[in-house]
């Protein structure tokens, strides 16, 4: 933690930051969320769960959550990832109940170890 601070602080002074503060760390401490998450369960079972695998509210029509209130707890670290993967998941869904998984389409690129292959031509290959 230590090494990062001062490079931290050359960053924001860099970026025009007047000033800079640092959350004390205690290791024994369990790490704490300022993030919002918990509330709505899902499952299958309307009667113990507030909406489906998908987000879709049980008694709800054309209702869905896509943030990290679908976790059953708050997860201590950073949960935007999963809550981005969550939503791209219950975007799916709404764009093709039942097969959301095959709907959705990301930029795919041949990437190695070093970066994007170069072709021959020397220029970049476009994503898409």
């Amino acid at each position: 933690m230590r090494y990062y601070q001062p490079l931290m602080l050359q960053l924001h002074e860099k970026a025009g930051a007047a000033y800079g503060f640092f959350q004390p760390f205690d290791p024994s401490v369990p790490s704490q969320s300022r993030h919002i998450m918990g509330g709505l369960r899902m499952g299958n079972d309307p009667t113990t769960s507030v909406c489906d695998r998908w987000g879709k509210f049980h008694d709800l029509d054309n209702l869905y959550c896509a943030d990290g209130a679908v976790f059953p707890t708050g997860s201590g670290y950073n949960p935007t990832p999963t809550i981005i993967a969550l939503a791209l998941r219950t975007a799916g869904a709404l764009v093709s109940p039942g097969a959301p998984e095959h709907r959705l389409r990301f930029a795919r690129c041949s990437v190695t170890r070093g970066g994007p292959r170069r072709p021959a031509g020397g220029s970049l290959p476009s994503c898409g």
